[in-house]
């Protein structure tokens, strides 16, 4: 999900897509 929107250009060209994703995870995670 976290290549997905950094390919959308939801984000800058320039993320970390590792702690990006870790930092999604931790978001969903939170609202289960």
């Amino acid at each position: 999900m976290a290549s997905a929107l950094i390919e959308m250009g939801a984000t800058d060209k320039d993320v970390d897509s590792i702690a990006f994703a870790s930092d999604l995870e931790k978001i969903f995670s939170s609202i289960q």
